[in-house]
């Protein structure tokens, strides 16, 4: 078991220590907004969005060397000396989420498939790693005009004993992070907020073992954003459900922020969020404490898009810099056209997509099969048997402070680019926040478990069969058990039967997760740091700009994986502004006639 359990373990270790240094920080800021109190886990929060913070300001002077580390570590040992000792986790729950790490780190360790990865992901980190944020670097490849904080975080972690193994290792490292959250809250008293995250445990195995080689063992934007987006829903709905104390306030809005960061469609769902939380603290000192670190995360944003591409807004080619380095507007609206046609109908041509509504039949048919879709929507058929069975109404302010800003998410992406894989978490907080709302009240005894798991193994035998009649056949089944439940059983088997229907439809992703593999073991046996597999070189043909800049080209492909000054759209017009890949890029207009004629 030497490529099983000790590359396992020593992911889990990696993970601790960066861990340690996160929460450290993040006590820090605790610390100057809060009296001083124990770690916690809102401190992995704010503390992971003050690194990105960091990271996003300190690329704009170098590259993310080794010394990128002094700040933080010294950070976090400050952190860890204003901290009280923690009180000792409940064992069921810290016993799930050790499970849970174990299980992430072992996926992680697999190879990673990725596209994006060898399309720009391994080059931004390299630039990044090298370089820091190189002006007008969307020149050599428009999708490199990103901020894009989380592969900041892999740069980041390219450093120490495992640095290969970065890639592999941050998406499961935020997911632990979520699960360490939840595991918190299930500790606590029933409310709208711990039902909550309870459902966004069995939508994060979900989420992550579908793909996991490509969401786990890859710095996958999509699972990143997934699990930023979802705590900082769990922080909003205990501000609204308990009162918006700072420090909910504060984690809530900044990791919303670096969510934001890495996919500029969750800045809508900030500024809902900070609406909320500032109409509820009203104080406006408060309010500035709240939106201090939101802020700093949006400038780091702004400004390193603008250094990147010369567009702060990118990619939209809103308030553009009168800057050399700024990318042709008409290159980055084409590169936007793409993707979004890909989102609509891969593999056609953009212009005929994009001209009418014609690709939605057939986007259609592919979601209503999609697991990403239909396995957070058949959740919501906990509705009807939840609204039966409860006994007292509830406030639905909490559930509108989440489902109100995922819808606002879900109408943009819909207009921009409909893919499924841009917004997981609105469709997990949408299905889970009413299926949390319209649930009994009260904690699940062993029976409804037990009950409840058994129910799942017949949906799932269900689903796998027929698919696409999952939903509507498991929405007849519960609806119409709890019509009869409602005029022959008594109150307490209505709540019961309720219960069991949520915790089957909850537990029925796992079982789909399992069914496609993604509990198998993985076995580290290849030739990089923890036995991951190295990123692959890719063939590559030469080319010469005017300038006479030489670049590469992959060959057959688009992805050029880590290579330096390599590009999937070579063109005659890029050049350097200066002596080395530091000073940046530009684009030559291409001389015209008489000029030529001229120089002649």
């Amino acid at each position: 078991m030497h490529d099983v359990l000790l590359p396992t373990l020593g992911a889990c270790l990696e993970w601790l220590v960066v861990g340690a240094v996160v929460a450290g920080c993040g006590h820090v800021v605790r610390h100057l907004v809060s009296v001083r109190t124990a770690f916690a886990a809102v401190d992995l929060w704010l503390g992971l969005a003050a690194l990105v913070a960091y990271l996003q300001l300190w690329t704009l002077a170098g590259g993310v060397t080794a010394y990128a580390w002094i700040a933080p570590a010294v950070a976090a040992a400050a952190g860890i000396a204003l901290a009280h000792r923690p009180r000792a986790p409940r064992l069921l729950p810290a016993a799930l989420t050790l499970a849970g790490m174990l299980w992430l780190a072992n996926r992680a360790l697999g190879p990673a498939f990725d596209y994006d990865l060898g399309l720009y992901h391994a080059s931004a980190i390299r630039y990044a790693l090298d370089y820091g944020s190189v002006p007008g670097l969307a020149n050599l490849h428009v999708r490199l005009g990103a901020s894009d904080p989380h592969l900041l975080l892999v740069a980041f972690l390219q450093h120490g004993p495992f640095a290969g193994a970065a890639p592999h290792l941050v998406n499961g490292l935020l997911a632990t992070f979520l699960l360490v959250e939840i595991a918190t809250r299930a500790a606590s008293g029933d409310s709208f907020t711990r039902r909550l995250a309870l459902l966004l445990a069995p939508a994060t195995i979900a989420v992550a073992g579908i793909g996991t080689a490509y969401r786990v063992a890859s710095p996958n934007l999509d699972l990143g954003a997934f699990v930023l987006v979802a705590a900082a829903a769990l922080y909003l709905a205990e501000c609204v459900e308990e009162g918006a104390r700072t420090v909910p306030a504060l984690a809530s809005l900044s990791t919303f922020a670096a969510a934001a960061a890495t996919r500029p469609l969750y800045w809508a769902m900030t500024a809902i969020a900070a609406v909320v939380v500032f109409v509820m603290v009203r104080r406006l000192r408060a309010i500035a404490v709240v939106a201090s670190l939101p802020a700093l995360v949006g400038v780091g944003f702004l400004a390193r898009q603008s250094v990147l591409s010369g567009y702060p807004l990118f990619p939209t080619t809103v308030a553009a810099l009168s800057v050399g380095w700024r990318v042709p507007a008409a290159l980055v609206r084409a590169e936007t056209q793409i993707a979004d046609a890909w989102a609509r109908l891969p593999g056609q041509d953009p212009g005929q997509v994009l001209a009418s509504w014609h690709w939605l039949s057939a986007w259609w048919h592919r979601r209503v099969r999609d697991f990403d879709v239909v396995v957070p929507v058949s959740l919501l058929t906990a509705l009807v048997p939840g609204f039966l069975a409860r006994g007292s109404r509830r406030s639905a302010r909490p559930l509108l402070a989440i489902v109100v800003p995922s819808l606002v998410a879900l109408a943009i992406w819909f207009f921009v680019a409909p893919d499924p894989r841009f917004v997981l978490a609105p469709l997990w907080l949408v299905a889970a926040a009413l299926a949390a709302w319209a649930a009994p009240e009260g904690r699940l005894s062993a029976p409804t478990i037990v009950v409840g798991a058994a129910g799942a193994g017949a949906l799932l035998v269900l689903a796998l069969t027929y698919l696409q009649w999952f939903v509507l056949g498991a929405l007849d089944a519960l609806a119409l058990g709890a019509v009869l439940l409602r005029f022959v059983a008594a109150p307490a088997v209505q709540r019961r039967f309720a219960q069991a229907a949520l915790v089957a439809l909850a537990l029925v992703p796992v079982g789909f997760v399992a069914d496609r593999g993604g509990f198998d073991l993985v076995h580290a046996n290849a030739t990089g740091a923890l036995g991951t597999p190295t990123l692959p070189t890719p063939a590559l043909s030469s080319f010469t700009t005017r300038s006479g800049l030489q670049l590469t080209s992959p060959v057959g492909s688009d992805q050029c994986w880590s290579v330096v000054l390599c590009t999937p759209q070579p063109s005659a017009a890029i050049a350097l502004r200066g002596a080395t890949i530091a000073d940046g890029f530009d684009r030559i207009a291409r001389p015209s006639a008489k000029s030529a004629k001229v120089d002649g």
